[in-house]
């Protein structure tokens, strides 16, 4: 997942082009499925439940989601409902098409995986992205207060999610919680939390996934929006690009408009390759290639 903002900074540019979507909803679904991964994430909060949550979060972000999302669109009733849905398409458009470029240069296990170093990488490489994107568009947004949907509106959602038959009735309900509250907790705007996270552990989750929006010194040297056009790789195939991030938003955008001119057509999954997952893998092809722009990773190199 690009981080929070990112995702909401496009559902915004998006609907520009779709004024009749209930906005509030089209920006919580443009956050995906990644609120499942947010379950339980802070130790105070109830743990009950959470290890399955997440790993349906991580399910679902693996899987083809045409016929997840197609019987949520089907069975959403009103204007929230159906706005939501696409907004979850808008979050895969840009997860397949940004994924590919946030881990070539965060990083991977061998097996394609995220775990420890790597999982850190991952997290910093992406809150990193959105610092340097919020400040290219200068402002200041604690990612944990961006949407004021009703409580109706989010069991309605959290019904759409059950429908589908493998999360209880009330589960998104919590995960959403969970979500504003570890975007909240972790957001630091003057950067005051970050030797506590350092603390806790200076290559945890927390302390990556933490930035204030001025970016330190070590880390001007990395063109996270790839504003140079650097060649990245994807990871599963060896495709080579020199897109910029603001581009991929771009390219983003292109294909949820797309998908929106065929959405309730059966022939959209012949338009749409749904067989990329939300890392930009093609089915059954597994990550290769990798040049961490952090040192203390290895790259993987291009096979020759």
């Amino acid at each position: 997942m690009p981080a929070a903002y990112s995702h909401h900074r496009l559902a915004l540019t998006v609907l520009k082009l779709y004024p009749d979507l209930d906005s509030d909803a089209f920006c919580l679904g443009s956050q995906g499925p990644d609120p499942f991964l947010y379950r339980g994430t802070l130790p105070w909060e109830k743990q009950v439940g959470a290890i399955a949550l997440n790993d349906y979060g991580d399910r679902v972000h693996h899987a083809n989601i045409y016929p997840l999302y197609s019987k949520m669109l089907s069975l959403a009733e009103d204007n929230v409902t159906k706005s939501y849905v696409k907004g979850l398409y808008l979050h895969y458009c840009l997860d397949s098409l940004a994924h590919p470029y946030i881990f070539y240069r965060s990083g991977f296990e061998e097996d394609g995986t995220l775990v420890g170093l790597t999982k850190f990488s991952h997290g910093k490489f992406e809150a990193l992205l959105d610092a340097v994107l919020q400040r290219y568009d200068g402002v200041k947004q604690n990612p944990g207060k961006l949407f004021k949907l009703k409580d109706g509106d989010i069991a309605d959602i959290s019904h759409l999610w059950a429908s589908l038959g493998e999360v209880k009735e009330k589960d998104f309900i919590d995960c959403y919680h969970d979500f504003n509250k570890t975007q909240s907790f972790l957001y630091s705007r003057t950067g005051l939390k970050r030797p506590l996270f350092y603390l806790i552990g200076p290559k945890g989750l927390a302390y990556g996934m933490s930035y204030p929006h001025f970016v330190k010194k070590a880390d001007e040297g990395i063109d996270v929006l790839n504003l140079t056009h650097q060649e990245y790789l994807e990871p599963a195939t060896g495709v080579s690009h020199t897109y910029s991030f603001l581009e991929l938003l771009d390219l983003a955008k292109e294909k949820f408009v797309e998908i929106m001119g065929h959405i309730e057509d059966p022939a959209l999954p012949r338009i749409i390759d749904f067989n990329i997952d939300h890392d930009g893998d093609p089915a059954g092809k597994r990550k290769l290639y990798s040049k961490p722009c952090f040192p203390f990773l290895t790259p993987k190199e291009r096979k020759q």
